[in-house]
C-alpha cells in the first residue's frame, strides 16, 4: 500500500451513487517542465490527459478493498500545465466491478516534489455530451455510449480554458477512505494501442429508416434502488398507450431479454396474435400483430420474471413511428404487482387507460423510455430495409452522398479485434454516425450479437472531428450508418485501436499439416483477445474473469507466449473473493455473488499449474493460505454419506447432464478430491489427503453403477456422461477394472452416453487422452472440431460447437479462449514440451508424429524458449533441439527409453 499520497480522493458535490455518470475533472498548475510521475484511479472508470494528449485509460478491475491505481511517466510543460480527468461512475453492479461510490484520485509528483494533486480546488461539471439515458452494453458490462459532440466542452482538456462556471469537488477522504481501504499499484502492465484498419468492405447499401423501436429500465420502476448484479424476480406489467389515426395493423417485436411468451402481452384486453419473428430464433425475440383502432389502444406487458438485467424492448414496424407511444403525460408506466394477485386479471383485461386507472389507482407509476435514439441502433441492421445500392471503395478518404435514405457500410476488419472504435470524419451539423459491432457472418448472414449492445451513436459538430469510444469492444465487422446528414459525410478513417496485453510470440507451432498450423495460430490469437487486465471469457459479449475458464486459457497462453504475470494476478484475484464466500467466486471481482465449485476447484487447479510451469515459489506460498481456507471451508458440506453436498450452480458442462442446482453432483466431488489432493501435497498436511481417500470411496460405493458400468452424474440419477467418467480418470478415483472401462468411453462411448459438449471441457478430454499417451487421437479430434471453425471463416475459437445453439446457429461467441486449448495440446503432444520439475528446472521433450513428416516450433519457459525441431520418416525421427540455460531435459525415444540433455544445441536420431 503506498503510505505517501498527497491527493485526496474527490468527487462531485454529492455523495448520492449516479447511475451512468459522465464528469469532467480538472486543475491547470505550474511546473519548471521535464519529466515527472503520474499516479492516478478512479471508481469505475477514467480517461485522463495531461495538456490536451491522451494518457491512457483505467484502472484494472479490483476488489474496492485492494484497490488499484495506475503511474505513467509524463513529460510537463515549463509554466503552465493542465491534467483533466473523464470519470465515469457507473452506479451498478456489474461482473467487473462491485456498485460502491464514485471518486477520483490523482497525483503529479517530480522527485520529492508534489506539483498538483485532487483536492478540493480541482474543478469538475458534468459531461454534457454522454447520454446517460441509454441501456447497459449486456448485464455483465456498463453502459453503452451516445455521444453528442454539438454540446462538446472544446478545449477542456487544454490549459486556459474558462472553467469559471465549473464547480469546486467535493472532497471524500484521504487514502485509506472508504470504501477503498486499501491501495495498490496496477500489477500488470497497460494494454497495447495497435490499429486495425478495414481489409475490405462486406458490404454497402442505402436502407430505409429504422423502425421505432422503444425501450424501458424495469430496475428502475420495479426493483427501485436495486444495483447488484444477481439474478432477481420482477413482478409487474408494463403498459402504455398507442395512438392511432385510423384502424391499422401493426406488428411488434419484443426483443430478447425480458419474457414476452404467449399470453403475455395484451392489447385493449385482448391476447395479440403472435407471428414469425423478424430476428433469429436465438434471439428470444418474439413477433406479435397488433391490430389498432382510431385512437388510443392500451397494451400491457406482463414483465413478471427472473432476469440479470431488467431493459425491455419493443420493435414496432415504421408505420407507427411519428405516433410513438403515450401514457398521459409520460411515454410509458409500470406496475409493481404479482401477477398471480387477483388484480392482476383485471389490469390484464384493461380495455382502455381509464379502466386501468380504475383497477390499480396509485399503482400506476409514470415512467420514461431509454435512449431511443441509441436502441436503434441495436436493431437496425436486422430490421433494416434496403433501398438501394451503395458503391464505395475501402480507400479513405470515403464520401458518402447524401440521398434517399441512410448509407450503411459493413466494414471487415479481417479478423476479430478487441479494443477502442476510433473514427475520424468531416461532417455536418447534427449529423448522425451509428455504429454496430458484429462478430461473424453465417450463410451470408451477419450474426449480429444477442442480449447486448454493442454499439455506439455518435452526434456529429460542424467539421473535421476524431471520436475514439469509451468503452473497449469486440468485432470483426464494424456496421457503420450514416444518417440525417443534408450534405456529403467524408470518412478520413475507421478503424479498431486493438488494446490486448502487452505478450510477445514466443511460442509457435509449424508442421506438414496446414490445418494444424492455421488452428494452432488461431488458439493463440483467441488467448491474445482475451488477456485483458486478467483472463477474460471473450471481448464482445461479457470480459469477465470466470475463473474456470481461465484454466484453460492459462496454459494455452504459457504455450503460445510465456505471460506469466496475468496468471499470477487473476489466482490473487479469485482468492479475495473467499472474503465474501466459502468457495472461490465464479467470476471475480462481480456483484454477482455466485459459486460454481467446479470452477472454484479449477481455482486450485490452476494454482498447481502456476507452479508448475514457472517455479514460482513467492506466489505460490502467497496462495496457500487461501488454497487452505477453500479447502477446510469444502469440509463443512460433506453429508452423512461422505459425499460433497452444496446448493450452487453445479456446472460443469453445456451439455444435457443431470446437474441439479441442489444435491450429490458426481463431477463436484472428483474435483474437490483432485484439490484435496494438490492442498495435501502443497502442505505436507495428510489430513487432506485422509478426506480425499474417504470421498473417493463413499464416491465408488454410491455413484458408481454396477449396471451402467459407469459413475452417474449425480446421486440418485440414471444419467451417465463422457464428462463425469473423464473426472474419474483425472482424479483417479477410478482403479483397476473400472478405469480400464472408462478409457473405452473416451472417444466412441455406447450411444446413452451424454457426449462432451463444449470446446472448453474437450480440454479434459484431450488431457485424459493425452495421460494415456493416445495423442493420434488428440490430433484427430483438433483437426475436426476445430477445423469445423476454420471451414467456416473463423479467426478465433468458438464458444460452442455446432448444434448446441437454436436454429442452426454455429455460436453464441465467436471468440471465447475457455476453447483455445490446441495452442497447449499440439505443442505439448506433437513436440512433446512439457515441465517435469516446478519452473521447467527439468524438462520434458517427448515428440510424437501422429501421422506427420515433420514438426517445429518453440515453447516458452522462465528460463528462454525451448526449440523443437523434428523430422520423421523411415520409421526414425530426427530431432533438434535448443535448451536454454537453467533446464535439463529428458529426450523420450520413441520405444520408450529416454537421455537426459543439457543446455545447448543437440541432434538426435530417436529409433
Amino acid at each position: 500500500m503506498t503510505t505517501h499520497w498527497h491527493g485526496k480522493w474527490i468527487w462531485s458535490d454529492t455523495n448520492d451513487r449516479q447511475w451512468n455518470y459522465w464528469l469532467c475533472f480538472r486543475r491547470e498548475f505550474h511546473a519548471n517542465g521535464g519529466p515527472a510521475t503520474l499516479r492516478i484511479t478512479a471508481d469505475s472508470r477514467y480517461r485522463a490527459w495531461l495538456n490536451g494528449q491522451l494518457i491512457g485509460n483505467g484502472p484494472v478491475r479490483a476488489f474496492p478493498e485492494t484497490y488499484r491505481y495506475d503511474e505513467y511517466e509524463v513529460h510537463l510543460r515549463p509554466g503552465g500545465n493542465c491534467l483533466a480527468v473523464l470519470a465515469h461512475e457507473f452506479g451498478v453492479g456489474t461482473f467487473q466491478s462491485l456498485p460502491t461510490r464514485g471518486g477520483l484520485l490523482a497525483e503529479i509528483c517530480a522527485g520529492d516534489e508534489c506539483l498538483v494533486a485532487t483536492d478540493p480546488d480541482w474543478k469538475w461539471m458534468e459531461h454534457p455530451t454522454f447520454s446517460r439515458d441509454t441501456a447497459r452494453i449486456s448485464c455483465q458490462m456498463g453502459w453503452a455510449e451516445t455521444y453528442d459532440a454539438r454540446l462538446e466542452p472544446h478545449g477542456w482538456h487544454e490549459i486556459a480554458y474558462d472553467d469559471g462556471g465549473w464547480q469546486t469537488a467535493f472532497e471524500i477522504g484521504p487514502v485509506g477512505s472508504p470504501p477503498w481501504s486499501s491501495l495498490h499499484p496496477r500489477d500488470v502492465p497497460f494494454l497495447t494501442e495497435e490499429p486495425i484498419e478495414p481489409a475490405s468492405i462486406w458490404r454497402a447499401r442505402r436502407v430505409a429508416p429504422p423502425p421505432t423501436v422503444w425501450s424501458v429500465s424495469l430496475r428502475r420502476n420495479l426493483l427501485p434502488g436495486y444495483i447488484e448484479a444477481n439474478q432477481m424476480n420482477i413482478e409487474g406489467f408494463l403498459t402504455c398507450v398507442i395512438e392511432s389515426d385510423s384502424r391499422e395493423v401493426v406488428e411488434m417485436e419484443a426483443i430478447g431479454g425480458v419474457d414476452a411468451g404467449p399470453g403475455r402481452i395484451r392489447l385493449n384486453g385482448r391476447e395479440v396474435e403472435a407471428v414469425e419473428p423478424t430476428l433469429p430464433l436465438w434471439t428470444g425475440s418474439r413477433r406479435y400483430r397488433l391490430s389498432l383502432v382510431h385512437g388510443p389502444n392500451l397494451l400491457v406487458w406482463d414483465v413478471s420474471g427472473r432476469y440479470h438485467e431488467w431493459t425491455a424492448r419493443a420493435a414496432f414496424d415504421a408505420t407507427i413511428g411519428t405516433h410513438g407511444p403515450r401514457h398521459r403525460s409520460a411515454e410509458f408506466a409500470t406496475i409493481a404487482i404479482s401477477p398471480n394477485d387477483p388484480m392482476a386479471e383485471q389490469i390484464r383485461s384493461s380495455r382502455t387507460v381509464e379502466e386501468l386507472e380504475a383497477v390499480t389507482g396509485d399503482l400506476l407509476q409514470p415512467v420514461t423510455a431509454l435512449d431511443t435514439h441509441h436502441q436503434v441502433v441495436t436493431d437496425r441492421v436486422a430490421f433494416a430495409t434496403e433501398v438501394g445500392a451503395l458503391t464505395v471503395d475501402c480507400a479513405f478518404p470515403l464520401t458518402i452522398s447524401a440521398g434517399a435514405g441512410d448509407e450503411e457500410i459493413v466494414f471487415d476488419l479481417g479478423k476479430m479485434t478487441v479494443g477502442y472504435w476510433e473514427m475520424d470524419i468531416d461532417a455536418p451539423e447534427g449529423a448522425i454516425i451509428d455504429l454496430l459491432g458484429a462478430e461473424a457472418v453465417q450463410d451470408g448472414i451477419l450474426d449480429l450479437p444477442w442480449e447486448m449492445n454493442n454499439t455506439l451513436r455518435y452526434w456529429c459538430r460542424e467539421g473535421r472531428q476524431s471520436y475514439r469510444c469509451f468503452n473497449r469492444r469486440g468485432c470483426r465487422y464494424l456496421i457503420a450508418t450514416f444518417r440525417d446528414h443534408a450534405e456529403p459525410i467524408v470518412l478520413h478513417g475507421i478503424r479498431t485501436i486493438q488494446a490486448t496485453y502487452p505478450v510477445q510470440p514466443i511460442g509457435s507451432f509449424r508442421c506438414d499439416d496446414e490445418r494444424l498450423n492455421k488452428i494452432w495460430e488461431m488458439s493463440a490469437y483467441t488467448v491474445r483477445l482475451c488477456m485483458d487486465d486478467t483472463y477474460v471469457d471473450c471481448p464482445t459479449y461479457e470480459q469477465t474473469f470466470w475463473v474456470g475458464d481461465s484454466l484453460t486459457e492459462s496454459v494455452a497462453n504459457y504455450y503460445a507466449f510465456g505471460a506469466y504475470d496475468i496468471s499470477a494476478r487473476c489466482l490473487r484475484l479469485a482468492g479475495e473473493s473467499l472474503k465474501r464466500s466459502d468457495l472461490v467466486q465464479s467470476q471475480v471481482p462481480s456483484a454477482w455473488t455466485n459459486v460454481i465449485p467446479n470452477w472454484s476447484f479449477m481455482w486450485a487447479l490452476a494454482v498447481e499449474d502456476y507452479y508448475r510451469f514457472t517455479g514460482d515459489r513467492a506466489t505460490l506460498e502467497e496462495l496457500t493460505p487461501p488454497l487452505v481456507m477453500q479447502a477446510e471451508n469444502c469440509l463443512k458440506y460433506i453429508n452423512l454419506n461422505g459425499l460433497f453436498e452444496i446448493e450452487a450452480w453445479n456446472l460443469t458442462d453445456w451439455a444435457p447432464m443431470d446437474q441439479p442446482n441442489e444435491g450429490v453432483v458426481t463431477p463436484q466431488n472428483l474435483m474437490l478430491g483432485m484439490t484435496w489432493d494438490f492442498v495435501a501435497r502443497l502442505t505436507g498436511r495428510s489430513e487432506f489427503a485422509g478426506e480425499r481417500k474417504k470421498l473417493f470411496a463413499a464416491i465408488n460405493k454410491h455413484l458408481w453403477s454396477e449396471e451402467k458400468q459407469a459413475y452417474v452424474d449425480r446421486l440418485g440419477s440414471e444419467t451417465i456422461s463422457q464428462q463425469t467418467q473423464i473426472l474419474a480418470l483425472l482424479s483417479n478415483c477410478a482403479e483397476d477394472e473400472r478405469r480400464t472401462t472408462l478409457e473405452k468411453y473416451l472417444i466412441d462411448p455406447p450411444e446413452q452416453i451424454v457426449r462432451v459438449g463444449t470446446p472448453f471441457f474437450t480440454f479434459f478430454q484431450l488431457e485424459a487422452l493425452a495421460r494415456l499417451g493416445r495423442t493420434d487421437d488428440i490430433v484427430a479430434i483438433i483437426r475436426d472440431k476445430w477445423g469445423i471453425m476454420l471451414d467456416r471463416g473463423a479467426t478465433t475459437c468458438w464458444e460452442l460447437f455446432p448444434g448446441f445453439m437454436p436454429a442452426g446457429r454455429w455460436t453464441r461467441s465467436h471468440c471465447h479462449a475457455w476453447s483455445a486449448a490446441p495452442a497447449y495440446f499440439l505443442s505439448a503432444c506433437i513436440l512433446g514440451v512439457r515441465p517435469l520439475e516446478p519452473g521447467f528446472s527439468r524438462a520434458e521433450i517427448d515428440p510424437h508424429p501422429c501421422g506427420l513428416a515433420e514438426a517445429e516450433g518453440s515453447v516458452p519457459t522462465p528460463h528462454g524458449p525451448i526449440h523443437v525441431k523434428w523430422n520423421h520418416s523411415n520409421g526414425k525421427l530426427t530431432l533438434d533441439v535448443s535448451i536454454p540455460n537453467g533446464i535439463t531435459a529428458e529426450i523420450r525415444q520413441l520405444d520408450g527409453s529416454s537421455r537426459e540433455a543439457g543446455a545447448g544445441d543437440h541432434h538426435f536420431v530417436l529409433a
